[in-house]
């Protein structure tokens, strides 16, 4: 038993022994050129090194220094990879026989160039580059490659597809690993991507597979900052893939900055989610019908595509969505606007440029079916809208909407890459909450009611001031049982009508009316003074900003008013000057109120008041009438006191001048000087004589109206 126990001692010294002699035994010459044969072979790059390596027993690696893998033919970089130093695993007993059959890489501090060029060629890519002559291959195919597992610690990665941009990773730790060609290449590891705490795990089934078949299997989770891919897509030869996507980028702006891709724009493209069916290229991706879409606010489903390859992305689909907010990709609504809506004062329009950046990043050809979508201003339910935007250019179809109680339909056009950009609008509404949508889109909240709106109008310039300053078109409405708020038209005409017919009456001095009528104007003006209407119809033109009325009529309680107005959009004021017909409240018939009501003045301070100079020389002119009435000058319906006195003062003048017959009853003729009846017979002879008479007589007559009356036209 001692002798077996002293052999077995004998033995382990000697297998001790042998292990540290073991390096000595080993020529360092030849395995410097198997490692670089071998790791030639395995890469598919030429592989060298800088001095023999290093032999280590337990465990059993090479340690070189100066490894380089030189980068494949037709890139820039001057090689794929370079380790100062670098840990080579190796199978001990082919080192005997000066062979090296390699189990693992452990690279340091790697310095990796990864670079890719637009036809979809890499340097990464595994047989591109030409192996070195250590073994002759028999022409079937790719020899297999056995690269065991590669350790990068603390590397630096950088990567260029080729368009001038460079990304770079720090602080990579990855394994990668593959057995063989026939066996999964898997990647697991982790790495600072321009600054963001990323990792990635995949699984590419199988390399051989890929360069013999063209086709393989890919398996890919990664993380980059805190957005996510987690995908298995087939992948072909030709570029192109298909399978499941689950694309998460919470951080959509950071992203593509962090990619150098930009976006002209400060407002929305915040985050983005995509999960679906997938396939495409590495230009156009679609993602087919279920896919789940979030960007921004939006969330919807459908089918959607997205094309890389032209001078911006081209974005394509059929979407489901519930609320569709464009706020962030739409001009801000001008400062002050709230606070009118809410009761303010109207702001003054801004002079701002509008920002419309977002709509000239990307062209797009939707279609949604939206629950809800909101605008700046307006906000629109259950709605089927078509939108193509082709560098800038838009055309929106609104085939169908529901907005503040009723329904619509519309098109939009607009170009917002032009130095001055344009937008025209018509739209057809119907049993619309008119005020609501005033309120919103205006800040207008004097008016309440429901009816119908017909809207044509384009406009262009680059601020909300220069649109407003070149506004034209045409707008009409038809609204139903409604209030105007602040003012009481229907107190205004009763009370003019009640001041009028007691001035008419003579139950009011004609000097005091201008005060009764301000006095009408300041009770009817004031928060709780309203306006209440059965029917208010409106049609008018706009030139310039100038909004100009073909047809204004409104119906009311025991009143009705017609009449025009001038509403200068730019300055932000208004001229109305109405006509009303009052009805007493017991149902006495409309009758007509020979003043006109105005209202003029600027849209936060419009005045009410009723112009009562027609009134005031109507009433004087009927006093006098009355007056030569009674001193037998007769004053006709329809004639002036001026035409009156004239016609008074040619006859009198006439009598004077002498030799006029007067014609009576039963045709006899009067001799003006004798008064007795006039011959027939001679009066023909002195017909001849009395017409070359008359235009002496008429001149002298027409010398004495003038000097009394002045030389004026004659008025009817």
């Amino acid at each position: 038993m001692r002798r077996l126990l002293i052999i077995l001692a004998g033995v382990v010294v000697l297998l001790v022994a042998l292990v540290f002699l073991l390096p000595v035994f080993i020529p360092a010459d030849k395995l410097e050129a198997q490692v670089e044969a071998k790791a030639s072979a395995a890469l598919g790059r030429e592989v060298t090194i800088d001095g023999a390596p290093k032999i280590s027993i337990l465990p059993t690696k090479l340690t070189v220094r100066g490894l380089t893998v030189a980068n494949a033919e037709g890139f820039s970089a001057p090689y794929l990879v370079k380790v100062d130093e670098a840990r080579i695993g190796v199978k001990l007993f082919p080192l005997f026989s000066s062979r090296v059959e390699i189990t693992q890489f452990d690279l340091d501090s790697p310095d990796v160039n990864l670079q890719s060029d637009a036809a979809g060629n890499a340097n990464w890519m595994l047989g591109s580059g030409e192996s070195a002559p250590a073994e002759e291959s028999d022409g079937s195919g790719l020899n297999d490659v056995q690269l065991g597992t590669i350790n990068i610690n603390n590397g630096r990665i950088a990567y260029d597809g080729g368009t001038g941009e460079t990304y770079q990773a720090e602080n990579a730790d990855i394994q990668i690993t593959m057995e063989s060609l026939d066996e999964p290449l898997s990647i697991d590891g982790t790495m600072d991507v321009q600054g963001e705490a990323s990792s990635v795990k995949a699984i590419f089934t199988t390399p051989r597979q890929f360069t013999d078949q063209g086709e393989a299997t890919l398996d890919l989770d990664m993380k980059l900052g805190p957005n996510t891919v987690d995908t298995r897509l087939n992948l072909s030869d030709t570029l192109a893939f298909n399978g499941d996507l689950d694309v998460d980028v919470p951080a959509l702006r950071a992203l593509m900055q962090l990619v150098g891709a930009s976006i002209d724009t400060d407002n929305g493209f915040e985050k983005l989610r995509l999960k679906g069916p997938v396939q495409g290229t590495s230009e156009k991706v679609l993602f087919g019908t279920g896919t789940e879409l979030t960007f921004d606010d939006i969330k919807g489903t459908g089918s959607v595509s997205i094309d890389l390859a032209g001078e911006r992305p081209a974005v394509t689909g059929e979407l489901t969505v519930g609320t569709l907010d464009l706020t962030p990709y739409l001009p801000a609504e001008p400062e002050g606007m709230k606070d009118a809506k809410e009761g303010g004062a109207f702001p003054e329009w801004s002079t701002e440029p509008m920002d419309f950046s977002a709509l000239t990043a990307i062209d797009a050809q939707l279609s949604f079916i939206a629950d809800q979508i909101i605008l700046p201003s307006v906000q629109v339910d259950n709605s089927q809208l078509r939108v193509k935007l082709q560098n800038g250019n838009l055309l929106a179809n609104i085939d169908q909407m529901v907005l503040y109680g009723g329904t619509g339909t519309g098109t939009m056009t607009a170009n917002f890459a032009a130095t001055r950009p344009s937008l025209g609008a018509k739209f057809n509404l119907t049993d619309v909450n008119v005020g609501t949508l005033a309120k919103e889109l205006l800040a207008v909240s004097r008016l309440n009611a429901t009816g119908g709106v017909n809207i044509d109008v384009k406009t262009q310039g680059r601020s909300q001031a220069e649109w407003v300053n070149n506004l034209s078109g045409t707008l009409t409405t038809d609204l139903a049982d409604g209030q105007i708020q602040g003012f009481n038209l229907g107190k205004v005409a009763r009370s003019a009508m009640q001041a009028y017919t007691s001035l008419r009456d003579g139950g009011l001095n004609a000097a005091t009316l201008t005060s009764t009528f301000a006095n009408i104007g300041s009770t009817a003006r004031g928060p709780a003074e309203e306006t209440d209407f059965s029917d208010l119809l409106v049609d008018v033109g706009i030139a310039n900003g100038i909004v100009t009325s073909k047809t204004l009529r409104l119906v009311g309680p025991y009143f009705e008013v017609a009449g025009d107005a001038v509403i200068n959009l730019p300055a932000q004021s208004v001229e109305m000057r109405l006509t009303p017909t009052v009805s007493a409240v017991d149902g006495e018939a409309l009758r007509a109120l020979p003043v006109p009501i105005q209202i003029s003045g600027s849209f936060n301070s419009p005045k009410v008041g009723v112009d009562a100079a027609p009134l005031i020389k109507g009433v004087a002119s009927g006093q006098v009438k009355q007056l030569l009435n009674k001193g037998g000058i007769g004053v006709g319906e329809d004639e002036t006191v001026e035409d009156a006195l004239r016609n008074k003062g040619r006859e009198e003048l006439g009598r004077l001048l002498g030799g006029k017959k007067e014609t009576v009853e039963d045709g006899d003729t009067v001799d003006e000087a004798t008064g007795e009846d006039a011959d027939p017979d001679a009066a023909a002879e002195d017909t001849e004589a009395e017409a070359d008479e008359k235009s002496a007589k008429d001149e002298l007559i027409e010398q004495g109206l003038n000097s009394l009356f002045g030389n004026k036209k004659k008025t009817n």
